[in-house]
């Protein structure tokens, strides 16, 4: 007769293991700034929120340890590397801030980063603050967590998804990461190309200038100007990649 930890306690321990290893490493809310209990917490209610319905698809109670062991590791492996391919595609904007930050002059500046606990150039820690105000914004958190349920579809509890693929679909991430990120900092890195470009010509025909002293006000000015004028058209491009992302993230789940 079925007792209560294989009707209950096992098949929610099981669902938990997914949504907690990829909550805890999910965008915006796996930042240093939330609290490791709040990401805990949402996980607790994110997984009662889908027993009802995965729980006719859970295995049944492993009479050995060894195959409990197995079905735990299956199921971090499948959440980590869907929190891994979202989180790797957010650091886009990440990635355009470093682009901006080195067109501009800013590169010196580093100061703390509250989205991944390190030191970041200023342009690259308001554009992931930025990125990261965009997934609630858009309600993107809504569809990834859409994505990891019907995850359950594709990747039945305690199969191992097939490693050849999930390895080229994070590899498939890591190129588009960088591909948007120079779309996302062009205007400004052209502008600073033609900045250098131009102090360059003036250090030629005037010597007697100090270029360097200069430049580097002139070039962060410009950088700045140019950032505040292409902020918008940046945050529309991102919310739109962003968006696609998402979408291939629940149909390849």
């Amino acid at each position: 007769m079925p007792d209560l930890a294989s009707l209950f306690i096992f098949p929610l321990f099981l669902l938990f293991v997914r949504v907690g290893s990829c909550l805890m490493l999910f965008p915006s809310i796996s930042d240093v700034a939330v609290n490791t209990q709040v990401r805990l917490m949402i996980a607790v209610l994110v997984s009662l929120a889908m027993f009802p319905l995965i729980e006719p698809t859970m295995p049944a109670l492993p009479e050995s340890n060894t195959l409990m062991l197995k079905y735990i590791f299956i199921e971090m492996a499948i959440g980590i590397m869907m929190a891994i391919s979202a989180k790797i595609f957010m650091s886009a904007m990440h990635v355009a801030g470093e682009l901006i930050g080195f067109s501009a002059g800013l590169h010196a500046s580093t100061l703390f980063d509250p989205t991944s606990g390190s030191q970041s150039t200023a342009p690259a820690i308001f554009l992931g603050v930025v990125a990261s105000l965009l997934v609630f914004v858009t309600n993107l958190h809504h569809v990834m967590i859409e994505g990891l349920f019907e995850s359950y579809s594709y990747f039945p509890a305690g199969n191992l998804p097939p490693l050849g693929d999930a390895s080229l679909a994070l590899l498939n991430v890591v190129r588009d990461i960088f591909i948007v990120g120079i779309k996302l900092a062009a205007p400004v890195m052209v502008i600073g190309f033609l900045s250098y470009f131009a102090f360059g010509v003036f250090n030629r025909l005037i010597p007697q200038l100090q270029v360097f002293f200069v430049a580097l006000p002139l070039t962060i000015v410009v950088g700045l100007f140019i950032l505040g004028l292409s902020l918008g058209s940046m945050i529309l491009l991102f919310s739109n990649e962003l968006m696609e992302h998402a979408i291939l993230f629940r149909q390849s789940t």
